[in-house]
């Protein structure tokens, strides 16, 4: 803020002096200042007339104010985007963008020819695989389906953070087996041990 809003800022020498007149001249202010100062870990401007517009007149003596903050600017800004993309409100990207000199990422931002055109949804998107139908489902969500028959319990997946698809989890499917089918299995296994074995006894 360039201009006089208060009688005690800078009046040492005319303590005796009152002003009639508030004045300010603040959105040149933080424009002007900006320029020379943002995202610099140090900065220095001349205060004059030439720079900022006067707003009370060569016979109000003026003051300088500036309120800044010392910030990681890409941790502020992705939580500022992402609070923007919850109310799916495209000039409060503009803003941040503009304030912070930051750009939206394209998780979060939808673009066409470097001009937002919108907001990427967070979801994964509708996904046929083995079978199964997985619809659109918003992230950090899980989806599940019957496992086949004649098994019992749920196939799960995952929406992850980054709008893809975990691994379909079977663990929690159960398949009966028959005594007969089990039989057959041990046969079978016993039959490959056996041949292996004549195999190894050959080469030896």
């Amino acid at each position: 803020m360039y201009g006089r809003t208060s009688q005690r800022i800078c009046n040492h020498d005319l303590t005796g002096r009152t002003f009639e007149k508030t004045c300010a001249n603040i959105e040149q202010s933080k424009y002007q200042t900006k320029l020379r100062c943002q995202d610099k870990s140090t900065c220095q401007m001349l205060i004059d007339n030439q720079i900022f517009t006067d707003p009370c007149g060569s016979t109000i003596p003026k003051h300088f104010e500036v309120h800044y903050r010392c910030i990681d600017k890409e941790q502020i800004c992705s939580k500022l985007f992402a609070n923007c993309s919850k109310s799916r409100d495209i000039r409060c990207i503009q803003r941040i963008q503009e304030d912070f000199s930051c750009s939206c990422p394209s998780n979060i931002c939808r673009y066409n020819n470097q001009q937002i055109i919108g907001f990427v949804e967070n979801v994964c998107l509708e996904e046929h695989l083995q079978g199964f139908h997985w619809v659109k489902t918003p992230i950090n969500t899980s989806q599940s389906r019957s496992c086949p028959s004649p098994c019992h319990g749920k196939i799960s997946r995952f929406c992850q953070s980054n709008h893809q698809w975990s691994k379909a989890n079977y663990t929690n499917c159960e398949c009966p087996i028959k005594q007969s089918d089990q039989l057959s299995t041990h046969r079978q296994a016993n039959g490959y041990v056996f041949q292996c074995n004549f195999w190894l006894i050959n080469r030896l």
